[in-house]
């Protein structure tokens, strides 16, 4: 009689006799010469290597049992390089370099992945916890373990995401500095005199992000059209200055000038003129007429400026929330806004700046007043 031979993802389980221990045998494929090819699992109880080897059957059929040992670190570092990299900013790439040399890899890098489990996940983040490390950090840690786990069940190299089955870290909301009109005016006259008036002024009456003020060239602005172009943004790389895309689509945008803005940019341009500036492409160059780094215009020039105003150390981004907050608080229609600063959906604006603008919540409280008297 023919021997039947055990068709692919049929299983059997067995005891040893020695050690008691049992175990199951799963054929997930056949040779060139037709020897079957088997994995196993063991458990100290029966029911314990059934429920084992039907796990192994439901990863059978979905295509992800293969003969992959790779470990966490291996995967990772591919993840990393190749699906990563291409698709993040620059400092977004630093920064899951950095979280993978100095956090994941050491704790659970030898692992092989497809024996990772929430518990080992869970119980990296209760060591970083237990070593004083931030909320924000144990969050971005979170993101980039959720993301790169998606991107190995795509791959069909594990079955489903052990970051599913973890809580993110609650992180506080950092709250926002504006500054008040009158706050904002005594930047500019601390300002005024300085090469960089026209930056500052560009700042609050158009809430442009740093890097998309740093990246401006003279053929983005029309000054007779009163108008300029947000076409790129100004990142960093360990301090060299590299152009790149607006943050979002929505980032593209134009934005009207003031007139007063306007002859301010004709000012600051004549000024670059008399400085031997004039052959350079950038609105606001550093000295040799090349884009200018991001800390250096903060550490020597906001900084400074801000103590000579009398005002708290904010950071940069803060101007942008200060332009919204006052156009807000006079009562620019939030839709407009949205428009200034490049938000995708107005809903955005509103969460960002509702509650950080009192005025808003008084004249509702009075409307609402005024309809129960």
């Amino acid at each position: 009689m023919e021997r039947r031979r055990r068709g692919n993802f049929e299983g059997s389980i067995f005891q040893r006799k020695s050690s008691g221990l049992w175990g199951a045998a799963l054929v997930v494929g056949h040779d060139p010469f037709g020897k079957p090819r088997r994995r196993y699992v063991y458990c100290k109880t029966k029911q314990g290597v059934l429920d084992r080897l039907q796990r192994l059957k439901t990863e059978a059929r979905a295509g992800v049992l293969n003969s992959n040992r790779q470990t966490v670190a291996a995967f990772l570092t591919r993840w990393l390089e190749d699906c990563a990299r291409p698709a993040v900013r620059i400092g977004t790439y630093r920064l899951y370099e950095g979280l993978l040399r100095l956090h994941i890899i050491p704790r659970i890098g030898s692992l092989r992945l497809d024996r990772l489990t929430p518990l080992h996940l869970q119980a990296m983040q209760s060591d970083l916890e237990r070593q004083g490390k931030s909320a924000r950090l144990r969050e971005q840690i979170h993101n980039l373990l959720h993301g790169a786990f998606d991107r190995a069940v795509r791959w069909r190299m594990i079955f489903s995401n052990p970051v599913d089955a973890l809580e993110k870290a609650r992180v506080p909301r950092r709250s926002m500095r504006a500054l008040s009109a009158d706050e904002a005016q005594r930047l500019l006259d601390a300002a005024k005199g300085s090469k960089f008036y026209a930056l500052y002024k560009l700042a609050l009456t158009t809430g442009m992000r740093q890097g998309e003020i740093l990246a401006l060239r003279w053929s983005d602005v029309d000054l007779e059209a009163r108008s300029l172009s947000v076409r790129h943004t100004l990142l960093s790389d360990r301090g060299t200055p590299i152009l790149a895309e607006p943050k979002t689509a929505h980032s593209r945008r134009k934005i009207e000038l003031g007139a007063d803005t306007v002859a301010a940019l004709r000012e600051h341009r004549l000024a670059l003129f008399s400085r031997g500036l004039r052959a350079s492409e950038w609105v606001f160059p550093d000295s040799k007429g090349g884009p200018m780094r991001k800390d250096n215009l903060v550490r020597d020039s906001f900084w400074p400026l801000l103590k000579a105003a009398g005002l708290p150390r904010i950071r940069f981004h803060d101007l942008r929330h200060t332009a919204a907050s006052i156009l807000l608080a006079h009562g620019t229609h939030p839709k407009i806004v949205q428009e200034l600063l490049g938000h995708s959906k107005m809903a955005l604006t509103m969460d960002t700046y509702s509650h950080a603008i009192p005025t808003l919540q008084r004249e509702a409280a009075d409307k609402l007043d005024s309809l129960f008297r």
